[in-house]
């Protein structure tokens, strides 16, 4: 059992639920499972099968089941008004779920009716706190390596000799029938490139211009490809933490895979793109669930000092964390910042560290160790 059923299962009972994420994250077995321990009758129709696709537009469904699920509705040029009128006329005698591999908070900065009618939350891959109560293995650092070549996504969690195929997929799925639903993307050779680039990359930092040059198309077309390929759960972008007194100068946004195994850059980056992916995990998970309002952020000021994480609560910084490959000397970053921000949790995270080290009350700590057991306040 993934680790969103329980919670949907209750809200259901409230309010329509979206749930989405990236493709083959587990969005259909998770719905499938719910079905299966909802209390009434339901029914689950996929928007991509045909026959499927006709029920859905002619609400043609058993009014007597008491869960509809609705599976890649946002394919639908008017999704948002099919499904305001699903809701209205249904809700009173039928729970919602709505799944789909691309992003479904948009009624959040709509203004739409539905506002206030749904919740939603964000499914992610296995990672090292959720893989060691799913899987066989048990030492977290044998884990992190594991989730490093095979990635998080179920099915190549748990069938590894298929996660190179599996990964390949997923790439050409969304490349070749995502962005086609979704966008007017035409140049899709050049659309390839820039994920082959993206995948080489030593460094998570988007310089469009750069990018533009190597891709061969302007930088405002960088710009709308990678927000697509954000919008479709390739990559995910962190901004860059300021404050009022920060000077204001300019700052590029990072972005990492979704999928780990795509990564194949080198191994300092690729440990990096391990903690991005569990700390987003776990705001998400805070901010879906329990209404919170965590945003993961890097830190970089005007002298070069950097941060690879920066966690803020209500847009105040609660959590610093740099991740090393084996340097155990103390990043001086995390002394200066928290020097600003006395109350601020700072650690190190160190891969293959043996044992706990602490200055001036900032933590050097085993980063798969860390991850295993990481919460937030």
């Amino acid at each position: 059992m993934r680790y969103l059923n329980r919670v949907i299962q209750a809200d259901l009972r409230e309010k329509m639920v979206f749930v989405s994420g990236p493709r083959q994250v587990g969005k259909t077995n998770l719905a499938k499972a719910i079905l299966k321990a909802h209390a009434g009758p339901g029914v689950y129709l996929n928007y991509d099968i045909p026959s499927d696709r006709k029920v859905i537009l002619q609400e043609t469904w058993d009014k007597d089941v008491s869960l509809l699920c609705l599976d890649e509705i946002h394919k639908n040029k008017k999704w948002k008004n099919l499904l305001k009128g699903i809701y209205d006329e249904y809700s009173d005698r039928q729970s919602i779920l709505v799944t789909g591999s691309a992003k479904l908070d948009l009624f959040r900065k709509s203004g739409d009716a539905l506002t206030g009618r749904y919740f939603h939350y964000r499914l992610h891959p296995i990672d090292i706190q959720e893989g060691l109560k799913l899987g066989s293995i048990q030492d977290p650092e044998a884990l992190s390596g594991y989730l490093l070549k095979h990635g998080g996504f179920p099915e190549s969690f748990f069938h590894p000799e298929r996660s190179g195929r599996l990964a390949k997929n997923r790439i050409e799925q969304v490349l070749n029938e995502d962005v086609h639903d979704l966008s007017r993307v035409s140049d899709f050779k050049s659309l390839e490139l820039l994920v082959e680039i993206l995948r080489e990359m030593n460094g998570g930092h988007l310089n469009y211009d750069h990018l533009s040059k190597k891709v061969g198309v302007s930088p405002p077309t960088v710009k709308k490809w990678i927000e697509l390929l954000e919008k479709l759960y390739l990559i995910f972008l962190v901004t860059p933490f300021t404050s009022s007194s920060a000077k204001s100068y300019r700052k590029e946004t990072k972005f990492y895979f979704f999928d780990l195994s795509l990564n194949l850059a080198n191994e300092a980056f690729a440990l990096e793109n391990l903690t991005a992916l569990s700390l987003l995990k776990k705001c998400d998970w805070m901010n879906d669930a329990e209404g919170k309002n965590y945003r993961l952020h890097y830190y970089k000021d005007a002298n070069q000092n950097e941060i690879d994480f920066v966690i803020t609560l209500n847009r105040k910084p609660v959590h610093l964390v740099e991740v090393k490959t084996s340097d155990d000397s103390f990043s001086k970053s995390l002394f200066l910042f928290q020097k600003k921000y006395p109350s601020v949790k700072a650690v190190q995270l160190v891969h293959h560290l043996d044992r706990v080290k602490e200055k001036e009350g900032v933590k050097m700590v085993n980063l798969s160790h860390y991850l295993a057991a990481f919460e937030l306040p």
